[in-house]
């Protein structure tokens, strides 16, 4: 849940460890939403974000069964609960998502690196919506996107840079005798 959340919702570290149920995290009539105030984000801005729909059954399955067997889990209102009783700190955090997604995927993938794929992805995929990565990563600024989020230039230009070593390889080998 929590990596598909990342994935969704690629929120600063901080405020995605600090889900609170109640506070942060809020069913609102059918659906659930994921609100912040002014003063807990970065930019200062609040942050209303539905909760992605496909992900709301595996989240009231965690709240509903899994949640209650961390221990002191009742004990607390802290969306992500620790194995040590409380809340999961952001170290905890940190590693949970690296270990899962080196295990799934073959390489550690880091909270924060969610953020760079999301205005990527955006970037590569859909140009004409890049600002919607700035609204999304809760930035005040495109030039912030872009500069530290946005890899979709470096991986263009390696991209080309690899097919025009292909050709130049290509060519030689043609060139070559047999």
């Amino acid at each position: 849940l929590m990596i598909a959340l990342r994935v969704c919702r690629p929120l600063r570290r901080s405020n995605f460890v600090s889900i609170q149920l109640g506070r942060q995290l809020v069913r609102d009539g059918g659906g659930w939403w994921l609100n912040f105030s002014a003063q807990e984000t970065k930019q200062r801005r609040t942050l209303d974000q539905p909760f992605p729909a496909q992900l709301v059954d595996p989240l009231e399955t965690y709240l509903e069964v899994y949640r209650p067997c961390f221990p002191n889990a009742d004990q607390h209102t802290g969306l992500w609960a620790s194995a040590k009783g409380g809340t999961l700190r952001s170290g905890g955090l940190y590693q949970r998502i690296v270990r899962r997604t080196e295990a799934a995927f073959g390489q550690p993938i880091s909270p924060h690196q969610f953020r760079s794929s999301a205005a990527t992805t955006l970037a590569r995929h859909t140009p004409e919506q890049v600002l919607t990565a700035t609204r999304l990563l809760g930035h005040s600024r495109l030039d912030t996107t872009e500069r530290y989020y946005n890899r979709a230039g470096t991986v263009s230009a390696s991209r080309a840079y690899q097919a025009q070593l292909l050709a130049l390889r290509d060519a030689r080998l043609e060139q070559e005798p047999r």
